[in-house]
């Protein structure tokens, strides 16, 4: 063999071993995005559960004020009642 040839096969074998690292380096690099992809997708329904959770959460203050508002006219009116038959009988 002559010397260029050995320098040729040198230098291919050398492109070869760049290559096998550079598709370790790939392979590696879509697993990781991978892994990314999948932590994004449980990270969305993640969201959306916190988000219907917070929008049964503020239905329930609402009903929740209705409720004590309502409690509150009927002890107003209770209380006017007993105040009313108080007086009638003092």
């Amino acid at each position: 063999m002559s010397m260029t040839e050995m320098t040729g096969l040198a230098l291919d074998a050398t492109l070869i071993v760049l290559l096998a690292a550079v598709l370790y380096a790939c392979i590696r690099v879509n697993s990781r995005l991978q892994e990314m992809r999948k932590g994004q997708n449980e990270l969305a329904g993640l969201v959306d559960r916190l988000e219907n959770a917070t929008t049964q959460a503020k239905e329930s203050i609402a009903n929740l004020r209705k409720m004590g508002g309502e409690a509150d006219e009927n002890l107003q009116s209770s209380t006017r009642k007993a105040r009313a038959m108080a007086d009638e009988l003092t």
